[in-house]
């Protein structure tokens, strides 16, 4: 495997909301920590019920953080992207992992272990609070999830599904906050609770009702405060035209 530069690591790191907002002091410390690891597509990187074993940083690539219901479905719980971090519980937590991740296509990570994490919250209380901020974001999203599971419409589970990533990645145009969709409709059906084929049919309904502007991955959302309030609203009697 090719040698990541203490420079790179760093680099990265940086960009993450867990490191972010460390000293360079620190950052040195961190990087003396990491341990670099590559996976090819549908590797798993740790499995539910596991021993927690550290903390991870999408370096490149994408992965899917997933648990299988009791009938064998899978249903993602997040996917993480470059920057992101995931295995944050092991600091805090004494059980096994929650759910299974799996690299998405080739992807590169940062791993520290857990003994190195928690020595390095006690020297750096900085991390420590960001590793409680992080784990703050990760309960409301899945709160988020929670409830958009309970939607009875597959329309309004893909519409906040597609809003969460514009608001997450999206950049801003003149035509609306504008998002490449990295996942296929098979992996969004995961996240949703559905199947492709009703996800495919929610993304023209939307598309339909202007909600949004579908092109291949490209999804632009012309009002993203438009789109939260179909969500939210639950109408019964809601058309796309």
């Amino acid at each position: 495997m090719r040698a990541w530069s203490k420079e790179m690591v760093i680099h990265i790191l940086c960009r993450t909301v867990l490191f972010g907002g460390l000293s360079q002091t620190d950052l040195e410390k961190v990087a003396d920590s990491v341990v670099p690891l590559e996976y090819e597509s549908g590797q798993i990187v740790f499995m539910m019920g596991e021993e927690p074993k550290g903390v991870y940083v999408v370096a490149r690539g994408l992965l899917r953080s997933i648990r299988h219901t009791s009938d064998g479905r899978e249903q993602v719980l997040s996917v993480e992207y470059p920057c992101a971090t995931i295995g944050e519980v092991a600091l805090f937590d004494h059980g096994p992992c929650f759910a299974t991740a799996i690299a998405r296509g080739a992807t590169k990570l940062l791993f520290i272990q857990k003994a190195d994490m928690q020595r390095l919250c006690a020297e750096c209380p900085t991390l420590f609070s960001r590793s409680a901020e992080v784990l703050a974001a990760r309960v409301r999203n899945y709160a988020e999830l929670v409830h958009t599971l309970s939607l009875h419409e597959v329309d309004r589970r893909v519409g906040w599904f597609v809003l969460t990533e514009a608001m997450a990645r999206g950049v801003p145009t003149d035509a609306g906050i504008a998002v490449e969709l990295t996942v296929t409709h098979q992996e969004i059906a995961s996240c949703v609770g559905s199947v492709r084929e009703m996800v495919t049919r929610a993304f023209g309904h939307l598309h339909k009702a202007g909600l949004i502007n579908a092109r291949g991955r490209l999804v632009t959302v012309p009002d993203h405060h438009k789109l939260a309030a179909f969500i939210s609203s639950g109408a019964d009697g809601w058309s796309p035209g």
